[in-house]
């Protein structure tokens, strides 16, 4: 986090976001009345441009959120430490799960035996070095996530005379889309349970939400409004 970083001044902006952006859905789902409003019980009637005010609403938010992201700390987007390292952990899960014959073949061909006669023993354990800061680039994807695979295995049930093999160590580096696939699962689980979807994330889809709301509903009153006022002056041309 920025050592300039003004936390007040974000959890202001954040509040006034979500408060207005709430404010905004609620007058949108209630369809409620704009024409006047009332502030410390004086009353103001607006007369002109009333067809107008759902897009002055829309304006306001915008700026309001405008006002958040500037208000968000550097690299807000990168995923903290706890997010990181429950996508390591899903990443190696999915491996070993998508690579269990390719991991069963190493076992066999280092112990000089038949792929029938071995069995890999559930769950290997996965590593991955830390030698890495910050989000790796896509190009930097391949080499940053090696896993080096620890495989415990026995024999079957004809040689089980036999003492158990010794572990064998094997890297293996994921595909691209088996990253993607962990990095999504992994962020979505994330989101759930650590506060920073919440508190950085969630407000700007929710004022995105509401602001992309009453665009639509200014849009459908203007679209109504002058298809009725085209339909008006046809039936008077007609009765003319």
């Amino acid at each position: 986090m920025s050592s300039s970083f003004d936390e007040a001044g974000f959890h202001k902006a954040r509040s006034l976001l979500l408060a207005t952006s709430t404010l905004i859905l609620t007058l949108w789902y209630f369809s409620v009345n704009l024409n006047a409003i009332s502030i410390l019980g004086n009353s103001i009637q607006f007369t002109e441009n009333r067809e107008h005010i759902w897009l002055v609403l829309a304006l306001c938010n915008m700026y309001l959120l405008l006002r958040y992201a500037q208000q968000l700390p550097t690299h807000w987007y990168y995923p903290t430490k706890k997010m990181h390292s429950m996508f390591e952990s899903t990443l190696k899960e999915m491996t070993a799960i998508i690579y269990h014959s390719r991991l069963s073949k190493v076992i066999a061909d280092a112990q000089n035996t038949h792929l029938g006669n071995i069995v890999l023993l559930d769950k290997p354990s996965g590593h991955i070095p830390s030698q890495r800061t910050g989000i790796p680039t896509p190009k930097e994807e391949e080499k940053l996530y090696k896993i080096y695979f620890t495989l415990g295995s026995k024999y079957g049930p004809y040689d089980r005379e036999k003492k158990s093999p010794t572990p064998i160590t094997t890297p293996i580096i994921p595909t691209p889309p088996l990253i993607w696939l962990a990095r999504l699962l992994s962020y979505l689980k994330a989101s759930l349970i650590t506060t920073w979807f919440t508190e950085y994330a969630l407000p700007i889809f929710y004022a995105i939400g509401a602001t992309a709301a009453i665009i639509i509903k200014w849009w459908e009153l203007n679209h109504l409004m002058k298809y009725a006022l085209k339909n008006a002056f046809n039936q008077t041309l007609i009765s003319l």
